[in-house]
């Protein structure tokens, strides 16, 4: 109770810490003339910690055989549920079918996703793959990938075209559908009937300070954060009652705590501490939102620690990552004594 009554006076009194609310803040930074998150409604306050969304894991891009096995079993031990494959170029039914049963005999499950998803470059206004979405459903469930993600937008969607392209799918895919896009496209989706989840494609911005602000902050001030964010998306989600996606999670090396200062046109810096910070703030503000937030895929990054934007490139995530993934160990019912029994 304690937490969430701080996280509540520090986003009341951002007149004197220097710090945007969530309203202000998105309007301030939204995407361009899109209406992104300047429509928050309502105060950020901090869940409560349980269950990590239930498929939870990684990104493999262009990795296969030996590789993807090996990675397999680092992903398992870190608790890991999911795991989302490309469709790269080349692909067919015999190699996804081999790829997703590396997946499945660890006890994970496999999410399909377009080629150049873990690098953000799979943007497309229609079908991100190349062939025909009915063809990449069939191979889909001919593999027994339990999810599809159908869409890379970042722009909003063509709601008669996805509706078309569902009812396509539905014939021969029997698995969950994803229509993912930037997070403030995913806020556009106007054909819900197309999919049963929303996926929100990362790096996703979250709130920041005013220029000037200190430009030191807490973990828990990075959690209030991302729970101004993710509730928004997750409001989204239930208004057609949805399942949401966080797709490509990753965060920066070079980031800030505060918003750019207009008159300085001067990109952020390296901060592997704040990186490193807001990592974890996410990890933890992801606990206890499972009921609606289903999914969360990071990337995971080639090279040396400190050297990029993935968790495992970040000094200090993947020690904190595992324990929050892990399954949370259920306590035997207490002992009630002969005499104490009805």
């Amino acid at each position: 109770m304690r937490r969430v009554f701080k996280s509540v006076i520090f986003l009341a009194t951002s007149a004197l810490g220097g710090f945007l609310g969530a309203k202000a803040y998105m309007a301030f930074v939204g995407h361009g003339s899109k209406r992104g998150f300047d429509h928050y409604e309502g105060p950020a306050v901090v869940t409560g910690v349980g269950d990590a969304p239930g498929n939870h894991g990684f990104i493999a891009a262009g990795v296969a055989g030996g590789e993807l096995e090996a990675l397999a079993d680092k992903w398992q031990s870190y608790h890991a549920t999911s795991v989302g494959l490309e469709y790269v170029p080349g692909m067919d039914r015999d190699k996804l079918a081999a790829d997703a049963k590396v997946i499945h005999q660890r006890g994970m499950n496999v999410i399909l996703l377009p080629p150049g998803a873990a690098n953000g470059k799979a943007w497309s206004a229609e079908n991100p793959y190349r062939k025909s979405l009915a063809d990449v459903g069939a191979d889909a469930e001919a593999a027994g990938v339990e999810m599809l993600c159908i869409s890379w937008l970042n722009g909003p969607p063509a709601g008669d075209y996805w509706r078309e392209q569902a009812k396509a799918l539905r014939l021969v895919y029997s698995g969950k559908l994803i229509m993912a896009a930037d997070a403030a496209d995913v806020q556009r989706i106007d054909c819900p009937e197309a999919a049963e989840i929303f996926g929100a494609i990362g790096p996703i911005e979250i709130p920041r300070r005013l220029p000037g602000a200190p430009a030191r902050v807490t973990l828990n001030d990075v959690r209030v954060e991302w729970s101004c964010t993710l509730t928004q998306l997750e409001s989204y989600a239930k208004k057609y009652d949805k399942k949401l996606a966080l797709l490509h999670m990753s965060v920066p090396l070079a980031v800030s705590s505060q918003v750019a200062d207009p008159n300085k046109a001067v990109a952020p810096g390296k901060n592997p501490t704040l990186q490193s910070m807001m990592y974890e703030a996410l990890l933890l503000e992801t606990k206890g939102r499972a009921k609606t937030t289903d999914v969360l895929l990071f990337d995971w990054g080639t090279g040396d620690k400190g050297s990029g934007d993935a968790p495992n490139l970040a000094a200090g995530v993947m020690g904190k990552l595992s324990p929050m993934w892990a399954a949370a160990v259920t306590k035997p019912a207490a002992m009630v004594s002969d005499k104490a029994r009805p």
